[in-house]
């Protein structure tokens, strides 16, 4: 699976174009129908999750779920400090980095550093509970605290 945002929409034609923040990749077509079979509405600006395969020699979304971001109405972009619940849901030994997954807004993931992970004491296993802090680096919405999460029964 790809992560990233609707960047063009045609609305007559019924097609537009994904920009893949994860992995990196030139703009994926995507057709109405895959983002309509997701219940998501085609508006620039909505991030997705999505598949790709090969469409006659070219790459094309076929299916897509939408993703809540930082930019969503109900997400105040300024309570940067509070301490949320998480769940490791990505990593990528290779580049170094994984993504948190936020447990009172699902679907919503947040950009980690691989090396803050272990550094924290936090195991880098998919599903690992955590706590973490958000805040910003070049602009974007990143993990700048973290800590491993013992649920107590």
């Amino acid at each position: 699976m790809a992560w990233g945002e609707l960047v063009r929409w045609d609305e007559e034609r019924g097609f537009g174009f994904v920009r893949s923040d994860y992995p990196a990749m030139d703009d994926v077509f995507v057709h109405r129908l895959a983002l309509l079979r997701a219940g998501i509405e085609p508006r620039v600006g909505t991030a997705l999750e999505f598949e790709v395969q090969d469409h006659k020699g070219r790459p094309r979304v076929v299916s897509a779920k939408r993703l809540s971001t930082w930019r969503d109405p109900d997400v105040d972009p300024t309570d940067k400090t509070e301490k949320l619940p998480g769940r490791i849901a990505h990593i990528n030994v290779a580049k170094r980095f994984a993504f948190v997954a936020r447990d009172d807004i699902p679907g919503t993931r947040v950009f980690v550093r691989y090396n803050d992970l272990g550094k924290n004491g936090v195991p880098a296993v998919i599903g690992a509970p955590v706590m973490f802090e958000v805040g910003e680096r070049g602009g974007k919405p990143c993990v700048i605290a973290i800590e491993p999460f013992e649920q107590r029964h």
